[in-house]
């Protein structure tokens, strides 16, 4: 017998501006994330480390862009540069 799980639900650069509170309209924080946040990985680190408090007294914009780049700078190794 073989069992077959579903994929987990993919998580869209949408759903994380959604859970931010990041207007569906601002376009250069959807360009950005969606240039760092390339993998589910990305998205899921991004999801749990947001929901786990890292926003801190940060403005938002300021926050999402801070945790997106130092996620991404996994594929990008001259952000940390």
């Amino acid at each position: 017998m073989t069992i077959t799980m579903k994929p987990a639900k993919e998580i869209t650069i949408e759903y994380i501006m959604g859970m931010t509170e990041t207007s569906k309209t601002a376009g250069a924080v959807y360009n950005k994330l969606k240039s760092l946040l390339i993998t589910q990985k990305d998205r899921q680190e991004f999801v749990t480390r947001w929901i786990n408090g890292y926003k801190g007294n940060q403005k938002s914009t300021t926050a999402i862009f801070k945790l997106a780049e130092e996620i991404g700078s996994y594929h990008y190794p001259e952000i940390n540069s």
